[in-house]
């Protein structure tokens, strides 16, 4: 039990069981051996082992309290508060604690707890209500041939031995006392979400994959939540970035060219490595020689619109439909012009007209073709989501069901508990009347024995009487003779 107590190091202490009746409480006799009882869930579930650091010392002589005064969720949060530190690089600090950290208060005498102060919440309980461990503890004696855990140099405590029955009710931490080194370790803490402190304590747990929050506590999830920090801090400093108009990221249109003589509209693009801003519109120059109405007409009569329906592009310099459509709509608008009105007249324009209707037409179906699908892959999803609703709910039900099953198992394990407890304790009581009996049988045999011992030896001195009396009577008789 004592190497159990204690880290590994020159370390040894005696543990003694306490008797019957003992109490936490008890002050020890003056010039008695010092001494300290300590609860058994300290080290078999918070990991607090003997001799204590010098942050649980700070803590204990702070609150003016002894080990047992503290209750073991508040021995939780010490205990996460120290491995968090280690985690982060930082010194556990007493006024960065109890800037998290409040005394609470309790209506029992003498008992300490703490908790989260409001809006600065770092850990979770250990456990939400912690039972069952007042009557399981021990007494911690230091050993003469080892290092004194319990007193320094000069025969001090390092921390309260005894209960106290005036500890501290109230701990105040002002922000502009704090060294800068703390004030900043607070603020980084401040950033963390809420922690749950027996992940911490065991070493368990993982990271939401959304960066978000935590459903448990590990150092690589502690670190990755620094990292995305610093990198969302980065971000935000950095410069907004100009946002170009859609129109301005088409890839420029294809170029039309001819060794000969042109009479088709000449569409002039900017080549691919400009620096120069690029329009939201291609400039489109017409030749001074112009012919008749219908070769003006011609490129939209070339252009193919199987293509754009098939949504393959006629050559690799137009990059898919979209630049496709573009180059249909600019080709339209130079046609449209006021000069090409002025020169089409009034009969080749209104052909025009039709053929853009029959080209809206056109595109209006290629449009409903591919929408359409998307409609059917939508209403798949949507059916697809209903189907997962109900599977979610369905998982709800079970987990509400199981969740109540778990509470029922707890309530009769908490019961089972109170009673074995119980049963203990009647053991331990029914113990000591049977030690008490037996030593009264013993007695009373020891008293028999006496009694059978003076019995025999008064038969014994009967006898003799007895001897003697028919001695005698035989010289009384032979007197009577002689007379």
């Amino acid at each position: 039990m004592a190497k159990a107590i204690c880290q590994h190091g020159p370390w040894s202490v005696l543990v003694s069981p306490c008797r019957h009746g003992e109490s936490v409480s008890t002050i020890p006799t003056a010039g008695g051996k010092p001494y300290f009882y300590l609860y058994d869930t300290l080290h078999s579930k918070l990991g607090v082992k003997l001799p204590f650091t010098h942050f649980e010392r700070a803590i204990l002589q702070a609150l003016n309290v002894a080990p047992t005064q503290l209750y073991p969720n508040s021995w939780a949060f010490v205990r996460a508060f120290e491995l968090l530190c280690e985690d982060l690089g930082k010194a556990p600090s007493l006024g960065v604690f109890f800037w998290f950290f409040s005394l609470q208060k309790t209506d029992k005498v003498g008992w300490t707890s703490l908790s989260n102060r409001p809006k600065r919440k770092l850990f979770k309980p250990f456990l939400e209500s912690y039972k069952s461990f007042k009557t399981w503890f021990f007494k911690v004696i230091p050993s003469d041939s080892r290092p004194n855990l319990l007193l320094d140099q000069l025969g001090r405590p390092f921390f309260p031995l005894a209960w106290m029955h005036q500890p501290v009710v109230s701990v105040t931490v002002r922000r502009k006392d704090l060294k800068d080194w703390e004030d900043v370790f607070i603020k980084e803490l401040e950033e963390l979400p809420l922690l749950p402190s027996a992940d911490i304590i065991k070493g368990t747990g993982w990271y939401c994959s959304s960066h978000t929050h935590f459903n448990g506590y590990s150092t690589h999830a502690l670190h990755d939540l620094k990292k995305r920090a610093a990198q969302l801090a980065e971000q935000e400093n950095q410069p907004t970035a100009f946002a170009k108009p859609l129109a301005m990221d088409e890839p420029p249109q294809r170029q039309i060219s001819d060794e000969g003589t042109s009479r088709t509209p000449t569409i002039i693009g900017s080549p691919v490595g400009s620096d120069d801003r690029p329009s939201k519109r291609q400039h489109l120059e017409t030749p001074d020689t112009v012919g008749d109405n219908m070769e003006a007409d011609r490129p939209f009569a070339d252009f193919r619109w199987d293509t754009l329906l098939a949504g393959r592009p006629p050559s690799p310099s137009v990059w898919g439909p979209s630049s496709l459509l573009g180059q249909a709509v600019d080709k339209g608008l130079a046609s449209s012009s006021h000069h090409k009105v002025k020169q089409l007249g009034i009969a080749s324009t209104c052909s025009a007209l039709q053929q853009y209707a029959t080209y809206s037409l056109v595109l209006a179906r290629a449009v409903e073709k591919e929408f359409g699908l998307l409609k059917s892959q939508n209403k798949s999803w949507a059916e697809r989501a209903q189907r997962a609703e109900a599977d979610i709910l369905q998982l709800s039900i079970a987990f509400s069901e199981a969740e109540a099953k778990v509470d029922t198992f707890r309530s009769a394990n908490a019961t089972l508990q109170e009673d074995l407890e119980r049963i203990v304790i009647q053991n331990k009581e029914l113990s000591l009347v049977k030690f008490d009996m037996e030593l009264a049988r013993d007695t009373a045999y020891s008293e028999m024995d006496a009694l059978r011992q003076k019995c025999k030896d008064l038969e014994v001195s009967n006898l003799n009487m007895g001897e003697r009396l028919a001695s005698l009577e035989s010289l009384l008789k032979q007197a009577e003779a002689d007379v």
